[in-house]
């Protein structure tokens, strides 16, 4: 029986990050990997040129038909243009797919180094964490989502809302 997944990530035309890079590692792990694109960006390996954000809502409308067909059990999120369209987004392909669990990886910079948006502070992401199975942010995204100077005491903090996967270190 095919295990199916589902990325809600942008389009990175370098294949380095987001959707591209998803879907290869889904299928390296064999599983069956659907891919719904959150953002178009404009970049190469090593240079950032722009990002068109897609609404919360034609991200879960490429979302629907894939979660009404399949039985997809876990969801793993990545750059989004806010914590509120995350928590549209969660919000309705929970009603789709009740049992669906939510990696969340906290993107806020793109791997060529543009800073894509703020960090929400942690008030704001709150309410995000309770609904998510995993949380996987890297050092920087930890403190910038915590607001704690250590990425590690901040992964902690993060650890009272949902399980942290802290990736990396910093890159100060």
């Amino acid at each position: 029986m095919e295990k199916y997944v589902m990325s809600i990530a942008g389009l990175d035309p370098s294949a380095g990050a987001g959707l591209t890079a998803d879907v290869k590692t889904f299928e390296a792990q064999g599983l069956y990997g659907f891919a719904v694109c959150s953002a178009l960006t404009v970049q190469t390996d090593d240079r950032f040129y722009s990002v068109e954000w897609l609404p919360a809502s034609k991200i879960v409308a490429q979302a629907a038909p894939l979660l009404e067909k399949f039985p997809v059990t876990y969801c793993k999120i990545g750059i989004m243009q806010s914590v509120t369209a995350v928590q549209k987004v969660i919000s309705a392909l929970r009603v789709l797919q009740p049992g669906l669990r939510f990696v969340v990886d906290p993107v806020l910079k793109a791997s060529a180094g543009h800073h894509l948006y703020n960090a929400a502070c942690l008030e704001q992401w709150t309410e995000v964490l309770q609904e998510v199975y995993l949380l996987t942010p890297n050092y920087n995204e930890a403190q910038a989502i915590a607001g704690r100077e250590d990425g590690e005491e901040a992964a902690a903090l993060l650890a009272h809302y949902t399980p942290v996967l802290l990736k990396g270190a910093s890159s100060r």
